[in-house]
């Protein structure tokens, strides 16, 4: 059903819908639950991969607008410029009829008189056409270097979208991510440092503590962020976090292995 009001959809509003289609994924719920963008509580899900291409296509959505935006603006000064010159063309349209005889005056006086002055007239418009194209010149260029940026612009976004795959700028929020938040060693202690702006506790549980959660309890800091240093002998952790009684893995540890409950628990190496 979904999929029919979906092509529905597409049928009549096809210019009016984006491409990007966000699926349903619990990752996105678990994320709302605890207050915490899906960037932060789970990089690697689909989730936070459709709202990232929807995020891709929103800014390039812009740019078109952008680049619309400047060429009507670019035709709107070539308007302007337009109007200037076409009085003073029009002027030595008139002189020149009157050099070749047409559309006179049905008197001798006044062909007489516009044939005296014809030389005189003509070399006024083109005096005319120069000034007025002198005053708007900057006018002029200003519209042609500002049409040639936008197409540059185009051209340069056309390239950094082409170059830029999603992959990439996954391992680039990890990278920013995990410089915050994470498990690291510093000598015989390590720290446990993570984001759960809204959770009222955070605990650990895992093997170094027999899976009792009570007994580590992250101390919270500001802006949301919870911490805890332990002093562990060198081996291999396994360990989970519970947050407001909720068991889950370390979203900041991306090395995990499943446990007999259908889950993961995450991995931690002291040396």
């Amino acid at each position: 059903m979904g999929r029919e009001i979906l092509a529905e959809l597409r049928k009549n509003f096809a210019g009016r819908m984006f491409k990007t289609v966000v699926n349903f994924n619990t990752r996105l719920k678990e994320a709302a639950s605890l207050g915490q963008p899906i960037c932060e509580y789970d990089p690697a899900s689909r989730g936070h991969k459709d709202f990232q291409c929807l995020a891709q296509e929103l800014i390039a959505t812009d740019t078109i607008i952008e680049q619309k935006s400047a060429v009507q603006l670019t035709a709107e000064k070539a308007a302007t410029v337009k109007q200037i010159v076409e009085p003073a063309v029009a002027k030595q349209n008139i002189a020149s009829s009157a050099s070749s005889g047409q559309a006179l005056p049905a008197t001798a006086k006044q062909t007489i008189v516009a044939a005296a002055n014809k030389q005189t007239e003509k070399t006024q418009v083109r005096k005319e056409i120069v000034q007025v194209l002198d005053d708007n010149l900057d006018l002029i260029s200003t519209s042609a270097q500002e049409l040639l940026a936008s197409l540059k612009d185009q051209a340069k976004a056309k390239e950094k979208t082409a170059v830029i795959k999603p992959i990439e700028a996954k391992k680039d929020i990890d990278s920013k991510l995990n410089d915050f938040y994470g498990v690291r060693q510093f000598d015989k202690s390590v720290r446990f440092v993570t984001l759960y702006p809204r959770a009222k506790s955070v605990q650990i549980a895992g093997d170094f503590n027999n899976w009792q959660p009570q007994q580590t309890a992250l101390t919270p800091s500001k802006d949301g962020k919870w911490e805890l240093a332990l002093e562990l002998a060198p081996g291999k952790y396994r360990y989970r976090m519970v947050v407001d009684g909720q068991w889950q893995q370390d979203p900041y540890n991306g090395n995990v292995e499943a446990n007999p409950y259908g889950e993961y628990n995450s991995i931690l190496e002291v040396k």
